[in-house]
């Protein structure tokens, strides 16, 4: 009921009666009035609440979009709400016409849809970052311009730190494979896949994307993060004596040493430096110590499972070098 009486609301009906008849429903509305079937199809492409001043540029219906929307509207379809041109939304009303929707889209409409609606949000003021790559991928990376590549790469780092790990290596190899198609290899692009891979626990990946981000380094500090995704890889797989030894080659690039075993002269000799050499700081600091040494105390805890005798002597030279 509304203000001017009791309405028979079609959409809700079809919608309480199946998806047979909201089919129904959707043919006798919009089988031949191709501007609301492509508003209703942008819609479910999007997801939901769906921007209204997009949405009609999507469908590239100019000045007859207010009226195909209210249109769809007055036949229960859609739900409109706020302002046409500043933050207007569009939603579909009910879940089985949305189900009845998206069953009948067709994939070529789909695949046009979604990097259109994506186009449109990188113009927008406000970006939605995570579905306008979503929506950008929809297509697949092969018409997809390089200059989408930093913005996959930020997108990866975003969705990595809320722990959507699927979404993050889906947005780091979109930007691989950009960079790669226009030769513009990043160490950013190669980081965030390294890190995605290994968050999602695929771990031989992880190890050969570390291997790349070392190939892109440019700097120590680029150098021994991707030593140590290496190394945190390997020893989450369970192979701890590659775990070490990849350490072991990093942390001689910065000035440190990891013994490879612990012989008693060693042994003895370490706790004899640990007792005599006082407590002050060394006098030259290695290249990147800090976050060197904390790769050093990450072998330091592997080598205590391999053999103690080792971890003594690293945490000796680690304390008097």
């Amino acid at each position: 009921r509304d203000a001017t009486g009791w309405r028979v609301d079609r959409a809700a009906g079809a919608a309480a009666l199946g998806e047979d008849a909201a089919q129904l429903l959707l043919g006798r509305i919009v089988g031949s009035a191709p501007d609301l079937r492509c508003l209703l199809d942008a819609i479910a492409v999007y997801g939901d609440a769906a921007p209204r001043a997009g949405l009609e540029a999507v469908c590239d219906l100019g000045p007859r979009g207010p009226a195909a929307l209210t249109a769809l509207s007055d036949e229960g379809l859609i739900e409109l709400a706020g302002a046409p041109l500043s933050g207007g939304m569009a939603r579909l009303r009910h879940d089985t016409i949305r189900a009845a929707i998206r069953a009948s889209l067709k994939p070529a409409d789909r695949r046009r849809l979604a990097p259109a609606w994506a186009e449109q949000l990188r113009r927008g003021p406000a970006v939605d970052l995570q579905a306008m790559l979503r929506l950008r991928l929809e297509a697949g990376t092969a018409n997809i311009s390089p200059d989408w590549a930093p913005l996959f790469t930020a997108g990866a780092a975003a969705a990595r730190a809320t722990g959507a790990g699927a979404q993050a290596r889906a947005f780091a190899d979109a930007a691989l494979a950009l960079e790669e198609t226009a030769d513009r290899k990043t160490y950013a692009a190669a980081r965030e896949a390294g890190l995605a891979a290994v968050q999602e626990g695929d771990l031989a990946a992880g190890q050969e994307l570390a291997a790349l981000m070392d190939a892109r380094a440019t700097d120590d500090g680029q150098h021994l993060e991707a030593a140590e995704t290496a190394v945190f890889a390997a020893r989450l797989s369970g192979d701890h004596a590659k775990a070490f030894e990849l350490g072991r080659a990093a942390v001689r690039r910065f000035g440190l040493d990891a013994p490879g075993k612990g012989s008693l002269p060693a042994l003895l000799a370490a706790l004899v430096s640990l007792r005599l050499t006082p407590d002050t700081p060394p006098r030259v600091r290695p290249r990147q110590g800090a976050a060197a040494h904390r790769l050093l105390n990450t072998l330091g805890a592997i080598a205590f499972e391999r053999d103690p005798a080792i971890a003594v002597v690293m945490a000796a030279r680690s304390a008097t070098h």
